[in-house]
């Protein structure tokens, strides 16, 4: 049987990305709750569907968008991610250039995706969190950032994103700190807007094909797992054993 169905979006045949239903959905919502401290930094439209969205950005087979958007912020020597485990996370590192007068030139950063929402008839959420031990009170603060994918009207994608800091001890320069984090994060994520259009534009077609009954079937959600110390903490702490403050 086939339901008829136009306006709907797919990947190109020669695109490295695999087309996965659903193509079509009534507009969903994101969830009410956010973090204390929560910055929402850009919501914006694309011409996909957020679990094609979900792909470019955060698949766990290509990760060319991930490379040219750290690349895009002054990063490089890029280690590949890990395979997503069991408990629907991922992580990698990175070297990252600095601008601080009379600091270091760079810095190391470690950064875990988690996958905190799985239902692409809902919303999709990752969240980010990227430490950088060796920095000023690197030691006790962490970047969240939060990717959220849930359908628009058209048969599209809504993306918001959001960060904020989660501190674990004090630090006499918090607000110097901070105040870098949301100017960095401000200027990330407009490279991130231009990069994700681009490879939209560059995967992503308009189908008025009829899309088959089979093609409806329901995803399974990803569940969100606790993890007593994560494979992110292990590492900052094999960076530099030393606390700084």
């Amino acid at each position: 049987m086939e339901l008829s169905s136009t306006g709907y979006y797919k990947f190109k045949d020669d695109s490295k990305y695999t087309n996965e239903p659903p193509y079509t959905h009534d507009e969903t919502s994101f969830p009410d709750e956010t973090e204390p401290n929560e910055y929402i930094l850009k919501t914006l439209d694309l011409t996909c569907t957020p679990l094609q969205a979900y792909q470019i950005m955060f698949s766990g087979l290509n990760y060319d968008y991930l490379y040219e958007y750290l690349k895009a912020n002054n990063s490089s020597d890029i280690s590949d991610p890990t395979k997503y485990d069991t408990m629907n996370k991922r992580s990698y590192d990175y070297e990252k250039s600095l601008s601080i007068p009379g600091g270091p030139k760079s810095t190391k950063c470690y950064a875990e995706d988690m996958i905190e929402n799985y239902d692409t008839h809902g919303y999709i959420m990752v969240i980010n969190t990227t430490k950088t031990p060796n920095v000023t009170s690197g030691k006790v603060f962490s970047t969240k950032t939060k990717y959220m994918y849930r359908w628009g009207s058209n048969n599209n994608c809504q993306l918001q994103v959001s960060y904020w800091l989660e501190w674990t001890g004090s630090s006499w320069f918090k607000k110097m700190i901070e105040a870098g984090a949301k100017k960095g994060q401000i200027e990330a994520v407009e490279k991130m807007n231009d990069i994700i259009k681009v490879y939209v534009e560059k995967n992503i077609i308009e189908s008025d094909e009829a899309i088959t009954e089979t093609e409806l079937v329901e995803s399974k959600p990803i569940l969100k797992t606790i993890s007593t110390k994560t494979d992110l903490e292990k590492n900052v702490m094999n960076a530099n054993p030393n606390e700084s403050s």
